[in-house]
C-alpha cells in the first residue's frame, strides 16, 4: 500500500489534448440518451432517461480538477514494474 501511495501522486498529471474531460464525455452521454432510448423501442418510462440526463449533466458541473485516471493501477502491476526498484 506504501508504494501505490507513492506513485500516485505522481500519476496525478492535468488532463489535455487529445485526451476528453470527463465533464465532455459526460455531457455527451447525457445528450444521447434521449435518441438512444428511442431507437431502442423506448423499453422504460421517459422520466427516468430525463432524470438520468439532469443528473449527468448536474454532477458533470462539480468535478473538480480535470485529471488522468489511470484504469489499470493494482498491485500485480505495480510489483513487477521493471522501471524503478
Amino acid at each position: 500500500m506504501a508504494v501505490m501511495m507513492g506513485i500516485l501522486p505522481r500519476l496525478w498529471k492535468p488532463a489535455a489534448a487529445p485526451f476528453r474531460s470527463l465533464t465532455t464525455e459526460a455531457k455527451d452521454w447525457a445528450a444521447s440518451l434521449l435518441p438512444d432510448w428511442e431507437v431502442a423501442g423506448k423499453p422504460c418510462e421517459r422520466r427516468l432517461i430525463d432524470a438520468a440526463a439532469g443528473l449527468i449533466s448536474e454532477l458533470a458541473d462539480t468535478q473538480g480538477d480535470q485529471v488522468l485516471v489511470h484504469q489499470d493501477l493494482h498491485g500485480n502491476n505495480t510489483i513487477s514494474a521493471e522501471r524503478q526498484p
